[in-house]
């Protein structure tokens, strides 16, 4: 008697080669047969076709002011499901519509879901625009009756940016690039630097820039140097030596666009310290940052003849809030305008009288503060004595 061994069925491989167009699960069963002695063997195996999953869904994008609820809205054929990234990511939210008071921007995926298969991801974008600063003041904030006050909405506030102040080199200049790195632009005002004349020493200070940063390529004169430009040349008294900053008296009013960068230099003839700098060219070293600037380290030298990478020591003061606004003050009937940032009150009634200010951004977000004007009345006088009102 003779044995004969039964063939091998690749079953795997006929599973991956095969092509199944039915949906649903078909059990399929399989029998192979040995050409010689006739020997058979077969298996079954099932198929499930889960079918194409839904199309991808479409999505409705919103913006929202900050602190208030918004909704994103989504269209598919199944289950909607959120995702916080387009491929895995954390599952934040189910159904057609998204509402939340989201804190800042943000893109969410949606898929739809049919049970078996999830469709491709389609990203949905909440927008969160910050509100609008005000912080309103009135000049002179105590008036006689008849007199008048100068009311602003305080919708731009202060800034200063000081290098550290670690003075070893030094000459008569130095130049550094400053960056906007807040949303909305920012007004450079005034410089201060450390002399190294003594102090009431006076002379000639200078002041250029260049709308186009350094980074790291340093002009060799910058009074001749292409976009160099003066926009101060003033008296300037010292203040004394390092440490001590001196002020330069000109008020530059550059204003810096949202994420540009400007160069800027400082020499004359009270001399300056700064510090030797860190080579770290072609990515210029930051010699100081705050929310809304940062300054990066330039040359020192004179103006006519740089030496490269010089730390600037010294202090910019700037200004920062959203120039495009809208202004609505209350009462109106004391202003000169109603809807401008700085009207003038003059207010009727004595004791108290508050003045409150809405502003508005251009996505429509508001802030109302108040501010109070107090009226002292006249004194009452007899007898033809002169009298008059005084809150000196």
């Amino acid at each position: 008697m003779h044995g004969h061994l039964l063939p091998v069925f690749p079953l795997l491989q006929l599973l991956i080669r095969y092509q199944h167009p039915v949906l649903g699960t078909t059990i399929y069963t399989a029998v192979v047969t040995e050409s010689g002695a006739g020997c058979t063997v077969s298996g079954t195996t099932s198929i499930t076709n889960l079918g194409a999953g839904d199309p991808a869904p479409t999505t409705t994008s919103a913006g929202i002011c900050a602190g208030a609820t918004g909704t994103l809205s989504a269209s598919g054929l199944s289950t909607l499901n959120w995702y916080t990234l387009p491929v895995g990511g954390t599952l934040v939210n189910t159904g057609p519509t998204y509402i939340s008071a989201f804190p800042a921007t943000a893109t969410y995926y949606v898929e739809s879901f049919n049970g078996i298969c999830p469709s491709p991801r389609t990203p949905v974008t909440i927008t969160v625009t910050a509100l609008p600063s005000t912080t309103p003041t009135a000049v002179p904030s105590a008036i006689c009756l008849g007199g008048t006050s100068q009311l602003d909405a305080g919708t731009f506030l202060s800034g200063t940016l000081s290098t550290p102040l670690n003075q070893n080199n030094g000459s008569s200049a130095t130049g550094f690039d400053i960056e906007n790195i807040s949303a909305s632009p920012v007004t450079l005002h005034f410089f201060q630097f450390q002399s190294s004349s003594i102090l009431g020493t006076v002379g000639i200070q200078q002041i250029w820039m260049n709308t186009t940063p350094m980074n790291c390529t340093f002009p060799t004169n910058v009074t001749i140097a292409p976009g160099w430009v003066q926009i101060a040349n003033v008296s300037t008294t010292s203040a004394g030596t390092s440490p001590i900053l001196t002020t330069i008296p000109f008020d530059v009013n550059i204003t810096i666009p949202a994420g540009a960068k400007f160069a800027f230099a400082i020499g004359g003839a009270l001399g300056q310290s700064y510090t030797s700098g860190v080579t770290l060219c072609p990515t210029p070293f930051i010699l100081g940052t705050t929310p809304h600037i940062r300054v990066f380290q330039g040359f020192g030298g004179t103006l006519t003849g740089t030496i490269a990478n010089r730390a600037w020591n010294g202090t910019v003061t700037y200004q920062f809030g959203d120039p495009n606004l809208n202004f609505a003050w209350s009462p109106a009937a004391d202003l000169n305008s109603s809807t401008i940032k700085s009207p003038i009150a003059t207010p009727t009634t004595v004791g108290p009288n508050p003045y409150t200010v809405t502003v508005t951004n251009l996505a429509g977000c508001t802030s109302t503060a108040t501010v109070t004007v107090s009226v002292v009345a006249p004194p009452v006088c007899t007898n033809s004595v002169s009298c008059f009102c005084s809150l000196r």
